[in-house]
């Protein structure tokens, strides 16, 4: 069958963090603190910033070290809405969108697009192709829009943007796979997907019979399952429409 959409990784695939300022354990308490506040600003909490980011985090590493196995995706939404229940604040001051916009996620210090991401987007979509994005994010695909717009790139994906906190699941969970597929509208025998780590990008996306394109990280990584075998590797997004011109 003729390739109709290319679907894409987001971070370390279009994005590049090489050159972000600082660190996720640095970055992650400063959005805490900014939720910590609006409910401190509604209601007279019993407990300090230092207190909820705690029992954030705590939470937050239990869950992602039941996914390694489940594939369930932790949210970040339901992580507030739970760390602030446990504390003490009431069901009435308790609001999971108010608190996904009091977290004030936005492109981190130092991240932004690889060189080339903008010219081969316009180029794969002006022939025609669908574009899609699925990434393995806690963060709601609302918050993760806040980057693609800062960065221009929503207007290639009108159709498929889907974090791994929406569906539920996990790359490599074949689930996070059809659903970005039937967002799109076409089989998995009609899509691409191009990621930058062996196991969840290329290992999910064969596992429901897409062709599957590793971009090999610069700096080596990428995962060590040395078994999974992409149908190709690129070294930029530059390769990726030869490529797909080779499979047409």
């Amino acid at each position: 069958m003729p390739i109709r959409a290319i679907l894409f990784d987001l971070d370390e695939t279009l994005i590049d963090w090489s050159d972000f300022r600082g660190n996720w354990w640095e970055l992650e308490p400063l959005h805490l603190r900014n939720v910590y506040n609006y409910i401190a600003d509604g209601f007279p909490v019993e407990f300090d910033s230092d207190k909820f980011v705690q029992e954030f985090s705590r939470r937050s590493r239990l869950l992602w070290n039941a996914a390694r196995d489940s594939l369930v995706a932790p949210h970040v939404g339901t992580l507030l809405v739970e760390t602030a229940s446990a504390l003490g604040v009431p069901d009435e001051h308790i609001d999971r969108d108010q608190f996904i916009t009091a977290y004030g996620w936005g492109p981190a210090e130092g991240t932004r697009p690889f060189a080339e991401v903008h010219r081969v987007l316009a180029r794969l979509k002006g022939h025609g192709f669908e574009l899609g994005i699925i990434t393995n994010s806690f963060l709601p695909m609302r918050m993760r829009d806040a980057e693609l717009d800062a960065h221009d790139l929503t207007q290639y994906f009108p159709r498929c943007r889907l974090s791994a906190a929406d569906a539920g699941f996990l790359k490599p969970h074949p689930e996070v796979f059809r659903r970005a597929l039937t967002k799109i509208g076409v089989g998995p025998k009609e899509a691409v997907f191009v990621g930058d780590n062996l196991a969840a990008d290329i290992l999910g996306a064969k596992s429901v019979g897409m062709k599957a394109v590793w971009r090999k990280p610069a700096a080596g990584g990428g995962g060590r399952e040395y078994d999974i075998k992409p149908d190709a590797t690129i070294q930029t997004l530059d390769e990726l429409p030869g490529l797909i011109a080779m499979w047409l």
